[in-house]
Protein backbone atom coordinates (compact mmCIF):
# COMPACT_ATOMS: atom_id res chain seq x y z
CA UNK A 1 0.00 0.00 0.00
CA UNK A 2 3.38 2.18 0.14
CA UNK A 3 2.63 5.42 -2.20
CA UNK A 4 -0.95 5.30 -2.97
CA UNK A 5 -4.47 4.74 -1.15
CA UNK A 6 -6.55 2.14 -1.93
CA UNK A 7 -9.98 2.98 -3.10
CA UNK A 8 -11.59 1.12 -0.16
CA UNK A 9 -9.06 3.38 2.26
CA UNK A 10 -9.73 6.25 0.26
CA UNK A 11 -13.61 5.84 0.40
CA UNK A 12 -13.31 5.20 4.05
CA UNK A 13 -11.16 8.12 4.87
CA UNK A 14 -13.62 10.12 2.68
CA UNK A 15 -17.02 8.66 4.37
CA UNK A 16 -15.31 9.56 8.32
CA UNK A 17 -14.42 13.05 7.25
CA UNK A 18 -18.41 13.63 5.78
CA UNK A 19 -19.23 11.96 9.26
CA UNK A 20 -17.37 14.41 11.60
CA UNK A 21 -18.35 17.29 9.79
CA UNK A 22 -21.75 16.58 9.33
CA UNK A 23 -22.07 15.54 13.21
CA UNK A 24 -19.74 18.11 14.08
CA UNK A 25 -22.10 20.62 12.61
CA UNK A 26 -25.37 19.49 13.56
CA UNK A 27 -25.18 18.99 16.98
CA UNK A 28 -23.19 20.47 20.26
CA UNK A 29 -19.88 18.58 20.35
CA UNK A 30 -17.02 20.32 20.71
CA UNK A 31 -13.19 19.50 19.31
CA UNK A 32 -12.33 18.09 22.28
CA UNK A 33 -15.59 15.58 22.63
CA UNK A 34 -13.46 13.92 19.73
CA UNK A 35 -10.06 14.11 21.42
CA UNK A 36 -9.50 10.85 24.06
CA UNK A 37 -7.51 11.65 27.40
CA UNK A 38 -3.90 10.94 27.11
CA UNK A 39 -3.97 7.37 28.95
CA UNK A 40 -7.33 6.02 26.33
CA UNK A 41 -5.53 7.12 23.76
CA UNK A 42 -2.73 5.05 24.79
CA UNK A 43 -5.24 1.84 25.20
CA UNK A 44 -6.39 2.49 21.85
CA UNK A 45 -3.00 2.73 20.04
CA UNK A 46 -1.59 -0.26 22.14
CA UNK A 47 -4.83 -2.34 21.04
CA UNK A 48 -4.71 -1.01 17.49
CA UNK A 49 -1.21 -1.92 16.84
CA UNK A 50 -1.56 -5.82 18.98
CA UNK A 51 -4.76 -6.09 16.42
CA UNK A 52 -2.08 -5.14 13.12
CA UNK A 53 0.97 -7.23 14.73
CA UNK A 54 -1.91 -10.05 15.06
CA UNK A 55 -2.31 -9.74 11.92
CA UNK A 56 -5.44 -7.90 11.14
CA UNK A 57 -6.33 -5.98 8.26
CA UNK A 58 -5.90 -2.46 8.24
CA UNK A 59 -7.63 -0.45 8.26
CA UNK A 60 -10.36 -2.25 10.33
CA UNK A 61 -8.63 -3.87 13.47
CA UNK A 62 -11.63 -4.03 15.68
CA UNK A 63 -14.65 -3.45 14.47
CA UNK A 64 -16.62 -4.18 17.69
CA UNK A 65 -17.69 -1.35 19.77
CA UNK A 66 -15.60 0.82 20.28
CA UNK A 67 -14.69 0.68 17.18
CA UNK A 68 -11.14 1.19 15.97
CA UNK A 69 -9.48 2.12 12.77
CA UNK A 70 -5.74 1.68 12.11
CA UNK A 71 -4.01 3.38 8.80
CA UNK A 72 -0.60 3.25 7.73
CA UNK A 73 0.22 4.16 4.27
CA UNK A 74 3.87 4.10 4.87
CA UNK A 75 5.09 0.51 5.35
CA UNK A 76 5.71 -1.68 2.33
CA UNK A 77 2.61 -3.96 1.38
CA UNK A 78 4.28 -7.04 2.04
CA UNK A 79 5.98 -6.75 5.19
CA UNK A 80 4.21 -7.99 8.60
CA UNK A 81 4.37 -5.39 12.01
CA UNK A 82 6.49 -8.17 14.12
CA UNK A 83 6.69 -5.87 17.04
CA UNK A 84 5.97 -2.67 18.81
CA UNK A 85 7.11 -0.43 21.07
CA UNK A 86 5.35 2.62 22.53
CA UNK A 87 7.54 5.22 23.45
CA UNK A 88 5.40 7.95 24.71
CA UNK A 89 3.17 10.98 24.11
CA UNK A 90 5.22 13.08 21.64
CA UNK A 91 4.87 16.48 19.32
CA UNK A 92 2.62 16.90 16.47
CA UNK A 93 0.31 18.92 14.92
CA UNK A 94 -2.77 16.72 16.65
CA UNK A 95 -4.06 17.13 20.32
CA UNK A 96 -2.88 13.19 20.90
CA UNK A 97 0.64 12.24 18.98
CA UNK A 98 2.74 9.21 19.94
CA UNK A 99 6.06 7.86 19.27
CA UNK A 100 6.45 4.16 17.92
CA UNK A 101 9.09 2.10 17.38
CA UNK A 102 8.13 -0.91 14.74
CA UNK A 103 9.78 -3.21 13.81
CA UNK A 104 9.22 -5.38 10.33
CA UNK A 105 9.74 -8.32 8.43
CA UNK A 106 9.74 -9.37 4.81
CA UNK A 107 12.00 -7.20 4.48
CA UNK A 108 13.36 -6.63 7.89
CA UNK A 109 13.20 -3.38 8.83
CA UNK A 110 12.90 -1.00 12.32
CA UNK A 111 11.05 2.51 11.96
CA UNK A 112 10.65 5.15 14.41
CA UNK A 113 6.80 6.75 13.80
CA UNK A 114 4.24 8.91 14.96
CA UNK A 115 0.80 7.91 15.22
CA UNK A 116 -2.18 10.17 16.00
CA UNK A 117 -5.28 9.66 17.73
CA UNK A 118 -8.87 10.74 17.96
CA UNK A 119 -12.54 10.29 17.57
CA UNK A 120 -15.25 9.08 19.24
CA UNK A 121 -16.23 5.44 18.52
CA UNK A 122 -15.26 4.76 16.28
CA UNK A 123 -11.37 5.47 16.86
CA UNK A 124 -8.80 6.82 14.83
CA UNK A 125 -5.43 5.95 14.51
CA UNK A 126 -3.19 6.69 11.77
CA UNK A 127 0.13 7.65 10.89
CA UNK A 128 1.25 11.14 11.20
CA UNK A 129 2.14 11.27 7.74
CA UNK A 130 -1.40 10.08 6.66
CA UNK A 131 -2.93 12.49 9.21
CA UNK A 132 -0.88 15.63 7.73
CA UNK A 133 -1.85 14.36 4.34
CA UNK A 134 -5.57 14.15 5.27
CA UNK A 135 -5.58 17.41 7.34
CA UNK A 136 -4.37 18.70 4.09
CA UNK A 137 -6.51 17.17 1.68
CA UNK A 138 -3.35 16.10 0.18
CA UNK A 139 -1.80 12.15 -1.40
CA UNK A 140 0.70 10.60 -1.74
CA UNK A 141 2.43 10.87 -5.30
CA UNK A 142 1.67 8.58 -7.82
CA UNK A 143 4.43 6.04 -8.61
CA UNK A 144 6.15 6.89 -11.00
CA UNK A 145 5.70 4.26 -14.81
CA UNK A 146 8.97 5.54 -15.99
CA UNK A 147 11.04 2.36 -17.23
CA UNK A 148 8.35 -0.41 -16.79
CA UNK A 149 8.31 -2.82 -19.62
CA UNK A 150 4.30 -3.53 -20.27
Amino acid sequence: MSGRLSSRMARTLFVSCLLLAATGGCSQRKNADYVPTEARAQELLEQALTAWRDGKPLPFVRESSPRIELYDQHHKPEQKLTEFTILGPTTGDADRCFAVRLKFSNPDEEVRARFVVFGADPYTVMRYEDYEMLSHWDHPPAKSTENKKP
